[in-house]
């Protein structure tokens, strides 16, 4: 019998490749944090009511943010995505880290700055 696994996507841009291969499979959690899609790329995928479907319903949850999302905004959302892991009780989590949530990337709207990145770590820590 294979184990549960979670997937947390922290990069700006939705995790919709992750999305699509999971939908319907009960075993892996897939949690992607990041710009609201109505803001920003991908514009058709990433929205909070996407939840799975078929064996996979509830195995997926969106946390899609506002441009401009700060530290604070940031670790709310990444403390849901957490509680969330911690119910789903995986044997294994993965962690799909893009870095252009950080402030000044030329392709994102975050606003997240050197300080708040430690708290990530620490966050995300066993």
């Amino acid at each position: 019998m294979r184990s549960r696994v979670a997937v947390l996507d922290i990069d700006y841009h939705h995790g919709n490749g992750t999305q699509d291969i999971f939908w319907e499979d009960d075993r892996v959690l897939t949690i992607s944090i990041h710009c609201d899609p109505r803001a920003d790329y991908p514009y058709f995928v990433g929205f909070a009511d996407e939840i799975g479907g078929g064996a996979g319903t509830g195995c997926n949850l969106n946390v899609p943010l506002p441009p401009r999302t700060n530290g604070a905004g940031y670790l709310e959302a990444l403390e849901l995505a957490l509680d969330r892991i911690h119910l789903f009780d995986p044997w294994a989590l993965v962690i799909a880290a893009g870095f252009d949530t950080y402030d000044g990337d030329p392709i994102s709207k975050f606003d997240l700055i050197t300080p708040i990145m430690p708290k990530l770590r620490v966050v995300c820590a066993p």
